[in-house]
């Protein structure tokens, strides 16, 4: 059982390697890294509990691993279809609610591995050096997880993988300027097709069944590019929208904070006003006239008014010397 768990952590990580390499859809990429991480870690305990005598519940981790293969499964099939049997056979899980799940594991038997064709299509000849990509030949166990591919089919590598994680240092540059320039030769064909059947279809010729499939699927996929670009110039918008606003933001804080001490200074010149008026008053000899009597009451009535409400505005101390 020990080879057994030892020979699918190598798998799990000979996937990792291969989808480190590959181009994937994001979510898709992510989704697969994240799952086998989660395999790589039951089959770390699993093995710990063989080799350290660390005590974990077996059946419980290999239902796991079951549910989460067949996860894996699922998500390389849409990206790689049948090549999906190559790094993942097909499981024919036993069931694992009986009572013998000891004895099964116990008894696990491993027979011998089994022969898989090399690759007949390796990775192509860059800067003078052949790459090719390791790989393990999936083995057959009695009684249970996989089911051996079928040999009259020849693995070759999937369509999407790439080299970059491979090649030399001084050929990168190159590979990836043959790769921008393939994309744009297919994106000019795909026009040049769509814009054929489109007008085959305007004509009112009838098209055949392979030719609707492959109109919908140039429609679809033209939709989807038109998609993405929208959505990235409305997310470029938003950013543009987001800084000036930022910048905005910060202009009226500095306006703040100088509105604040603008206040501070004048409330401070205010309160030098008043102490002086308050000497000033304090200091004036007895009225020789009506209107000085008037000036010194009303003066007397601003000070009394600011002591009782320092915080009033300068319209509010004004108004006491407005004539009665």
């Amino acid at each position: 059982m020990l080879e057994f768990y030892k020979k699918q952590l190598d798998c799990q990580e000979l996937l990792k390697s291969v989808l480190s390499s590959t181009d994937f859809p994001n979510e898709v990429h992510e989704s697969l890294f994240f799952l086998i991480e989660q395999q790589r870690e039951r089959l770390k305990r699993l093995i710990a509990s063989l080799t350290e005598g660390f005590e974990v519940d077996s059946k419980a981790l290999l239902n796991e691993y079951v549910a989460t293969y067949h996860n894996q499964e699922r998500l390389m099939k849409t990206v790689w279809g049948e090549l999906t049997e190559v790094w993942l056979p097909p499981l024919n899980a036993p069931t694992m609610d009986c009572n013998k799940t000891k004895d099964f594991v116990d008894n696990f038997e491993v027979i011998e591995e089994s022969s898989v064709p090399e690759f007949l299509n390796p990775l192509p000849v860059i800067g003078g050096q052949e790459f090719s990509l390791p790989f393990v030949a999936p083995t057959s166990y009695t009684g249970a997880f996989f089911q051996q591919p079928p040999t009259s089919k020849s693995p070759v590598l999937p369509p999407t993988l790439t080299t970059s994680a491979m090649l030399p240092s001084d050929d990168v540059h190159m590979h990836k300027k043959r790769k921008r320039g393939s994309e744009r030769a297919s994106l000019e064909e795909n026009t040049l097709q769509l814009a054929q059947l489109q007008t085959r279809k305007e004509a009112g010729e009838k098209l055949t069944d392979p030719e609707k499939k492959e109109f919908r699927r140039l429609r679809n996929l033209f939709a989807a590019k038109a998609s993405r670009e929208k959505r990235k110039t409305h997310t470029q918008q938003l950013e543009r929208t987001y800084a000036e606003l930022s910048e905005e933001n910060k202009q009226l804080e500095n306006d703040c904070i100088w509105l604040e001490t603008e206040n501070r200074i004048l409330r401070e010149e205010l309160n030098a006003d008043l102490k002086l008026l308050s000497w000033i008053s304090t200091h004036i000899g007895p009225a020789s006239s009506e209107s000085q009597r008037l000036f010194q009451e009303q003066l007397r009535a601003v000070l009394l008014r600011f002591s009782m409400n320092p915080s009033a505005t300068p319209e509010e101390l004004r108004g006491a010397f407005t004539p009665k």
